[in-house]
């Protein structure tokens, strides 16, 4: 049985989400007709670019009136930046021992434990600029993340992004299919998720809007560096 490429909206999907942390480690799909049982493992080309990877956005952008601050004007938590830089969630996703959902952290409901979950949400919303219609302005504070580096490393396996998944704005559209209001913030900001703490090595901060400029990525996590015996054929 050959293997099949992974369709493009799926494969986004998984590695946004950050579901995923096995991966074929032989070489490209197999010709038709060709078995799969063979113990021989072709060699892997030496720079493989891996679809899902390339579909994640190089940089989102998260705006803020100030990042250090733990609760918004109205009194609610929110995701801040501790002393280290890294980007911290509101909560740890549990309210009255329930789960905060996802939903509950994008449509937050008018009441006081609608606004009790919202601060007690696992996740943080970035815009995704070249996926938004008309995307808000929520302060004067800039925080950019290096959302594909961000990818790169969760599929490497690196210790310091275990705890942290994400989701780009087609799986989010995906997820909130029943709600209108939802996919209509969601298309809106063009949003991006992260679950969990996002490490200070992947952000940067100022005090206004910038361009998109020249990224300069670590060795071992720069987009299109992939190890001959570490390349990614299926997610």
């Amino acid at each position: 049985m050959t293997s099949q490429a992974p369709d493009e909206n799926d494969a986004n999907t998984q590695a946004l989400a950050g579901l995923s942390h096995d991966f074929e480690h032989g070489g490209p799909h197999a010709a038709a007709g060709q078995s799969q049982q063979s113990t021989a493992t072709p060699a892997a080309p030496a720079h493989t670019t891996n679809p899902a990877i390339m579909n994640i956005p190089r940089r989102v952008t998260r705006n803020d009136d100030n990042f250090s601050a733990q609760r918004n004007d109205r009194g609610v938590k929110k995701s801040h930046r501790d002393g280290n830089g890294n980007l911290m969630p509101a909560g740890n996703g549990s309210y009255n021992g329930q789960p905060v959902t996802r939903l509950d952290h994008e449509v937050v409901q008018k009441t006081r434990e609608g606004r009790a979950k919202k601060g007690n949400s696992p996740f943080t919303s970035f815009t995704n600029p070249k996926a938004a219609t008309h995307p808000q302005n929520y302060g004067g504070e800039q925080a950019t993340l290096k959302a594909r580096k961000l990818a790169n490393a969760k599929l490497k396996g690196k210790p310091d992004v275990e705890d942290t998944s994400f989701k780009g704005t087609k799986g989010l559209l995906k997820e909130f299919a029943g709600n209108r209001q939802a996919s209509s913030y969601v298309k809106k900001d063009g949003e991006f998720h992260t679950e969990g703490t996002v490490p200070s090595r992947f952000l940067s901060y100022s005090d206004r809007p910038k361009s998109s400029g020249y990224d300069s990525d670590s060795v071992s996590e720069a987009e299109t560096d992939y190890d001959d015996s570490d390349h990614f054929s299926n997610l």
